[in-house]
């Protein structure tokens, strides 16, 4: 019975020694398990932090387009009404010059008509002098 004893408590021992191996094993893969999640969580916390920026640095982008495209649709919109402006005044410039121009030819058609009677007038007074010295 001794030796049958002794082989029991050897497998005893054996089967001790392979379920601490096994316990080993299990605690290892559970902590590289551990580890990998940390590394993933990281990871996925660091992606989340540069998708935040990314956003971020979008959005500022965006207000600045829309920033950007205002004020140029405001300077647009200011030269045209300066245009529309500038034109206006070339249009009231003209029809002034037009309207001083009528004004200046019809005194020198005054002018002239004048002239022209007043000259009709000479020749016919000279006319009848001639005649009353004949």
């Amino acid at each position: 019975m001794g030796r049958i004893a002794q082989e029991r408590e050897g497998e005893v021992k054996r089967r001790e020694d392979a379920v601490i191996h096994r316990e080993n094993e299990l605690f290892e893969k559970q902590k590289k398990i551990k580890e990998r999640r940390q590394d993933v969580e990281q990871k996925r916390k660091k992606m989340q932090r540069e998708m935040d920026e990314w956003r971020r640095t979008q959005e500022s982008q965006r207000r600045d387009f829309e920033e950007q495209r205002g004020e140029i649709s405001s300077d647009m919109e200011k030269q045209a009404e300066e245009h529309h402006e500038a034109l206006k005044g070339i249009k009231k410039s003209k029809e002034g010059i037009e309207l001083s121009v009528r004004q200046k030819r019809n005194q020198l058609e005054k002018e002239l008509n004048e002239i022209i009677r007043l000259t009709r007038e000479g020749e016919e007074q000279l006319k009848e002098k001639d005649l009353r010295i004949l």
